[in-house]
């Protein structure tokens, strides 16, 4: 075709027809492939974002806990049929705090959001984990009311960039009495769109409990 193009002085207008087919087949082709690649690389930066993110929440939390005075896992009932882990589905009211009693770890107790408490059994101890510890100065936990969010770090809601947060605290001496004061804390982060998902887990060992 171009050395009909060099021999003749014009096209015809079947040639005209094809040449500007052939054009628009590979500028659609590379429209779609440069929108690929847009999608990859927007996805690969929401990932990171969020991988950062929950790094710095997953730090701030565990520098709390390195100083916490009186440390206690606790698990806050997000509603009122919210199940209570190891309790083989005990629910309590939304606000509800169950934790470990520091003084008999058989025990167990739940403070109501009154302030009023309650003993209560935990028929699979061992698969008891919280979604927030109480600090003795501070109680850090996941709220989901409206959007998912740790309480008692000072992040707005932009921050979190649209992840569903999850947020679990286990103390290991609670399976193992040689890694008493250990506390691992999981948090991992669903987009609400598209598909990302991103994990943050941290070991701790608190140096100041009571």
């Amino acid at each position: 075709m171009i050395a009909k193009i060099i021999n003749k002085k014009g096209m015809t207008i079947i040639e005209l027809i094809v040449s500007l087919a052939i054009i628009t087949i590979f500028f659609i082709s590379l429209t779609q492939l440069l929108a690929v690649a847009s999608r990859i690389y927007l996805y690969e930066v929401q990932v990171g974002n969020s991988e950062v993110m929950l790094e710095t929440v997953a730090d701030d939390i565990k520098g709390y806990i390195r100083f916490g005075t009186d440390i206690r896992v606790m698990y806050v009932t997000q509603a009122d049929d919210d199940p209570i882990p190891g309790t083989g589905g005990m629910t309590r009211e939304k606000g509800s705090e169950i934790f470990q009693n520091p003084l008999d770890p058989g025990e167990w107790t739940c403070r109501k959001p009154d302030g009023v408490e309650e003993e209560i059994i935990l028929a699979y101890p061992e698969d008891f984990y919280g979604n927030g510890i109480d600090l003795g100065f501070k109680k850090i936990y996941l709220n989901q009311e409206e959007y998912s969010f740790i309480r008692g770090l000072s992040y707005n809601r932009s921050y979190y960039r649209g992840l569903n947060i999850n947020m679990q605290i286990r103390h290991q001496g609670q399976e193992d009495p040689n890694r008493m004061g250990i506390y691992v804390v999981d948090l991992t982060g669903d987009a609400v769109v598209g598909r990302v998902h991103v994990k943050s887990s941290v070991a701790v060992t608190g140096l100041n409990m009571n």
